[in-house]
């Protein structure tokens, strides 16, 4: 005699829809016994109340559909700043990721197997894009370059050791031109030398002066107050002279 409640272990065919006794009220399959496949017709749709549903060509969570081809988004959380938000707009040509504060306000490219590991990069005020070294963070956390806007300036940042430029060569604009250094109190240096402001008459002990068969006496002549020891002086503070 078949058991009531029962589907025969043939196949059957369904005219109509199959439904639970009441809202939320079964499973389909459960643990230990689940169906290995689902096959559904062409422009089928998967509901799950307002949290995730799925149409074709089109993915929905929290209410939102991502479609490749309108002006969609992804959000994954109910306030602004819980909102992690990816969206594709074809009005605008454009396609944004969009955090919110806590959410971290970062992006971080590192190796798989830094998955579940803290990066340590929180407290940010602006969204900023962190690459991480194959280097897990729990081993080092310092391996890191970042790029962000401070709302003033661009800023690359670096975790440990120097900003290395392979073989390469700079190109600069041709219109109001490239300043290195916006401020005299900014410090630079070339060749290793440490880093120093903009330097006047009085910033370092001149060089010291070899009298030769030149004929000239002395280094006492100055141009606009600097006298040819100070000009030697201060290449070699910047690292420009040995």
């Amino acid at each position: 005699m078949r058991q009531p409640n029962r589907l025969p272990t043939y196949g059957q065919a369904f005219t109509d829809s199959i439904t639970p006794a009441s809202n939320d009220g079964a499973a389909l399959g459960s643990s230990t016994l689940r169906w290995s496949d689902l096959f559904l017709a062409a422009g089928a749709v998967i509901n799950c109340s307002t949290i995730l549903t799925f149409t074709t060509g089109n993915y929905t969570q929290f209410g939102t559909t991502l479609h490749p081809h309108a002006t969609t988004s992804y959000f994954g959380g109910t306030t602004t700043n819980d909102t992690l938000m990816s969206s594709f707009s074809s009005a605008f040509n454009q396609f944004q990721i969009l955090i919110g504060s806590a959410s971290g306000r970062q992006v971080v490219i590192g190796d798989p197997g830094s998955n579940g590991q803290d990066f340590d990069h929180d407290g940010l005020t602006n969204p900023t894009l962190f690459i991480q070294s194959a280097t897990a963070p729990n081993t080092n956390n310092t391996q890191w370059v970042s790029l962000s806007h401070d709302q003033t300036d661009a800023v690359l940042g670096i975790g440990a050791g120097g900003l290395k430029f392979t073989d390469l060569n700079f190109v600069l604009g041709t219109t109001t031109g490239t300043k290195f250094g916006s401020a005299t109190n900014q410090k630079l240096s070339f060749f290793n030398a440490a880093p120093i402001v903009q330097q006047t008459t009085t910033s370092q002990t001149p060089a010291t002066f070899a009298a030769n068969t030149s004929g000239i006496a002395d280094d006492t002549g100055t141009w606009d107050g600097y006298t040819i020891g100070d000009v030697v002086a201060i290449l070699r503070a910047f690292g420009l002279l040995a």
